[in-house]
């Protein structure tokens, strides 16, 4: 699995250590990742609002992918064969198991594929505004690269016969039945060359490439969002500027007013893109974490170091969390929704209520409505926040007419504001 990959190659180093912690833990994490897969694949297939949504779609495969490398991680000791010389308890397993258990990890790498492919589902939404239709001509592609990706490279290990015992686990490494050390060194060497290049290569540029998107997502809301509010709310300055045009008298509020407005109108306006922007990177988020341990234990292997077997422990807890992580991101919308809902029930009983809900949709059919749509997110497409002055489709007289249109409405709603202040005093 991938957490084996992790220590592929310090199985001399986990020789005479007591791994029951690697056989638990994993057990512990890998249980609840299945139940977090399983909630979105339930809620996916009963919902048709959500089947008909993309991102629901990308989730669905991609939470696909975690439940059948979790159940894996699982079942590790039922596939390990027995004459794996390790102290990893509990081995039930024979060379055909080990074979079978390495292919279905090695078919996993399209999970980070598709975190990567939801990240730039976020990127052109968020930023670019792409369209349904327009996104529709990619999304057969979004599916068929990284399930592509995932069963060829597992096929052609398969054909490679590279896959073996990795210190406590089955995945890519060199059969340590073979006598002779030069072809041993040769097929370790070819080991190491198909780990990068089918996987950790992948799962590091996915890594990589979707923290820049979502940097990218950031930037640009928080760009608009000072463009938009420095549109909507003029400083003091400016607002007295025009009362003085106007002949009226200056106002000393000016300031204080805008304050209040921009807590109470810029929500308004931006808070779906706001929120979709966030859900984005909270999956990005989940993928980083799970892979935090494994990537540092590699970076120590590459920098010639020894890797604790605290950190190996870790990376094998961590990464079957993927599915759980998830869930967590996928079901917080609803969470909050049902938050609003039921405002005296606390928060255990909200979530007991959407595991019960989601993994058996049909024992409270009247309860649980189904095309609700509160996993479904905003679709900020309609709700633009662009500066109404800076569309680089505009020329520079439509900008000015924009402007001067802008300026004559505020100026006629301070003249009016101002007549009506007199006339109460009157």
């Amino acid at each position: 699995m991938e957490e084996d990959a992790v220590v592929a190659t310090t199985s001399g180093e986990m020789e005479g250590q007591p791994l029951y912690l690697l056989v638990f833990l994993p057990k512990f994490t890998s249980t609840l990742s299945i139940l977090g897969s399983s909630m979105i694949i339930s809620q996916f297939s009963v919902s048709k609002t959500n089947r008909q949504n993309m991102q629901q779609r990308l989730v669905f495969a991609m939470s696909c992918v975690d439940l059948m490398v979790s159940i894996v991680w699982f079942s590790t000791n039922l596939f390990l064969p027995v004459y794996m010389d390790t102290n990893y308890p509990l081995k039930l397993g024979n060379s055909t198991t080990c074979t079978i258990q390495g292919f279905l990890v090695q078919t996993s790498i399209a999970s980070p594929l598709y975190n990567f492919i939801l990240s730039s589902y976020y990127l052109l939404v968020v930023k670019y505004q792409w369209s349904d239709m327009r996104l529709k001509k990619l999304e057969k592609c979004m599916h068929i690269v990284p399930i592509s990706f995932g069963i060829i490279t597992a096929v052609i290990v398969l054909c490679l016969d590279m896959y073996n015992p990795a210190s406590w686990d089955c995945w890519i490494a060199p059969d340590i039945n073979i006598n002779n050390e030069e072809n041993f060194d040769s097929r370790e060497g070819l080991a190491r060359i198909l780990q990068w290049t089918f996987f950790f290569g992948p799962l590091w540029i996915s890594m990589i490439v979707s923290s820049l998107f979502m940097l990218s997502i950031y930037l640009h809301v928080r760009k608009i969002e000072k463009r938009t509010l420095k549109w909507l709310f003029p400083s003091a300055e400016t607002m007295n500027n025009f009362r003085k045009t106007m002949g009226l008298r200056a106002s000393t509020d000016a300031a204080s007013n805008n304050k209040k407005n921009k807590k109470k109108t810029a929500p308004k306006k931006m808070i779906q893109t706001r929120a979709v922007a966030q859900q984005g990177r909270l999956y990005v988020i989940s993928f980083l974490v799970c892979w935090l341990f494994p990537t540092i234990s590699r970076l120590l292997e590459l920098c010639g170091e020894t890797i604790p077997i605290e950190l190996i422990i870790l990376s094998g807890t961590v990464i079957p969390c993927q599915g759980f992580f998830n869930a967590i991101v996928y079901f917080r919308m609803r969470y909050k929704k049902c938050r609003k809902n039921y405002p005296d029930k606390s928060s255990i009983w909200l979530v007991l209520r959407i595991v019960r809900l989601t993994l058996c949709p049909c024992c409270e059919v009247d309860r649980h409505n189904t095309h609700d749509g509160n996993d479904v997110e905003y679709d900020v497409r309609n709700e633009k926040i662009t500066d109404p002055i800076s569309n680089d489709d505009d020329n520079d007289e439509e900008k000015a007419d924009s402007k001067v249109t802008y300026l004559e409405k505020t100026l006629t709603a301070v003249a009016e504001t101002d007549s009506s202040m007199k006339a109460s005093n009157d």
